[in-house]
């Protein structure tokens, strides 16, 4: 008798320590952040890549694994030119790498497997948002540890590296992003300061 004491109580705590921690779970501000989630406008992508396409003369393909629709916040479709195609892309986890006159729309993950373009001065022509590679190379300071010092200042996809042979490093990142980088490697990159001359 008293063993099944014992075991209706274990029962019973067991059920209500299970009640108590389905209703902490369902706390009114992650019902919130789940409400705000599906109140999001969203698109279909098919349908946006083709009013872009029809205003910018641009080919889109659609990879596999990228979702049926994006979330567009206060946009209107029919205003949204490439430029800002590649905003809503980038926020959305994809990216659009051009490659034999089309453009592919992939999950920003397998950016790294993508040719994206390489460039090798400004172009104001490039959009902030489409991901592009430089070599930057420097003359007074080490390529070698600036990469600590810039890597956090990357996305998790974005990719620095030094190339210690021409003491140069390789950023793949958005344009806008990389011109970020070249800026900060620019004012970084100077003579060592002499140390002061002492008087006798």
């Amino acid at each position: 008798m008293r063993k099944q004491v014992i075991a209706a109580s274990v029962l019973l705590s067991t059920f209500f320590f299970t009640q108590t921690s389905t209703a902490l779970d369902d706390t009114p501000e992650s019902a919130d952040r789940s409400c705000a989630k599906a109140m999001q406008p969203t698109v279909e992508l098919k349908s946006l890549l083709d009013e872009v396409a029809e205003r910018s003369k641009k080919r889109f393909l659609i990879a596999q694994g990228v979702p049926v629709g994006v979330v567009t916040g206060s946009i209107e479709q029919r205003s949204i030119t490439y430029p800002l195609l590649l905003t809503i892309l980038w926020n959305n986890g994809l990216a659009a790498v051009p490659a034999n006159g089309v453009i592919s729309v992939i999950p920003v993950a397998t950016i790294r497997q993508y040719p994206v373009p390489t460039i090798s001065s400004d172009d104001p022509g490039i959009p902030d948002d489409e991901w592009v590679s430089e070599l930057v190379r420097l003359q007074f300071s080490s390529a070698a540890q600036l990469v600590p010092i810039l890597r956090p200042l990357l996305p998790q996809y974005g990719h620095l590296a030094a190339y210690p042979e021409q003491n140069a490093l390789l950023v793949v990142d958005r344009y806008g992003n990389v011109k970020r980088i070249i800026a900060l490697v620019r004012s970084l990159d100077k003579p060592a300061a002499s140390a002061p001359t002492r008087q006798p």
